[in-house]
């Protein structure tokens, strides 16, 4: 959830201080929430295939989160969402009315009157990776919304790649993620290694298969001029060896190579929009390097 707000935030926007301090000093209060169906009903997304799944208009969502992360940046103390009542009591009253829909009563569970004895002294989840297998058991059948949006790729100017690039390209934008999603996912990974290669093949450089897909994308980020702290590309910069991390290279693996890895529009999105600054900017410095016609 955290990296699917990163991704929807401008490099500049000051929330990014409050992101970073929840995800290193509050993360298991984060968990509580969104662990939570009745919270993640008022908030208006859910979790589908291990990911941000939305109910609600994404600019109404992003500002409610925003709104529960700068709180949880501060003094919110475990107490006040240890019980399940008080989650939604807490949410309600931060966003003050500005609420999907209220929860209904009936689908609590009484069994579910306090968190996990199982975690620490505190009753926290012992790690995030508990947190997120509690989230990924919490989650629940999506009302998906009637129009697909456009492709994140769909507005880049691929006319500086390879021909065969821009192929796969057009076609990936014009797959319905919803009901071609492991199409979708092998195409988008296909079309992260082979502009990655081909750019830096152009730029004299020889990516062996010795060389890992992480090397190659830092490779070819470092001929881009790209600086390490680069808003746009924290992403990518952070998260390319991350095993669990959605736009991680194993996770783009996965999608070809795990019969288990089913992806989910929402992950393909946040795939697609953490990649979109390095094809932009692999396009724009190809663009440049092309001679002028006379």
């Amino acid at each position: 959830m955290l990296d699917w707000l990163r991704l929807r935030l401008d490099a500049d926007d000051p929330a990014h201080t409050y992101l970073d301090t929840v995800e290193s000093n509050s993360v298991t209060n984060l968990g509580r929430l969104a662990g939570d169906p009745d919270v993640r009903h008022l908030i208006g997304f859910d979790f589908q295939s291990g990911t941000v799944a939305l109910n609600d208009d994404a600019g109404a969502v992003v500002r409610r989160l925003l709104w529960i992360i700068a709180d949880l940046a501060g003094d919110t103390t475990v107490t006040q969402l240890k019980q399940k009542p008080d989650r939604a009591d807490y949410v309600m009253g931060l966003l003050q009315g500005d609420t999907y829909e209220t929860p209904d009563p009936g689908t609590r569970d009484p069994r579910d009157e306090s968190d996990d004895a199982a975690g620490d002294s505190a009753g926290e989840p012992s790690t995030a990776a508990g947190a997120a297998d509690s989230l990924a058991a919490d989650t629940a059948e999506t009302t998906r919304r009637s129009q697909t949006p456009a492709h994140p790729f769909a507005d880049i100017d691929v006319s500086p790649l390879h021909p065969r690039i821009q192929a796969i390209m057009g076609e990936v934008c014009k797959l319905n993620p919803d009901k071609f999603p492991n199409a979708s996912a092998v195409l988008l990974r296909a079309i992260v290694e082979l502009t990655v290669t081909d750019y830096l093949q152009v730029n004299g450089s020889t990516p062996g298969q010795d060389k890992k897909l992480p090397t190659r994308i830092r490779e070819a980020m470092k001929l881009l001029g790209i600086p390490d702290d680069d808003a746009n590309f924290q992403p990518l910069h952070t998260k390319l060896r991350e095993k669990h991390s959605i736009i991680s290279v194993p996770n783009l693996h996965q999608y070809v190579h795990n019969v288990n890895a089913v992806p989910g529009k929402s992950d393909l999105d946040s795939i697609a929009f953490a990649y979109r600054p390095l094809l932009e900017r692999i396009c724009s410095d190809l663009s440049g390097q092309q001679p002028t016609a006379a």
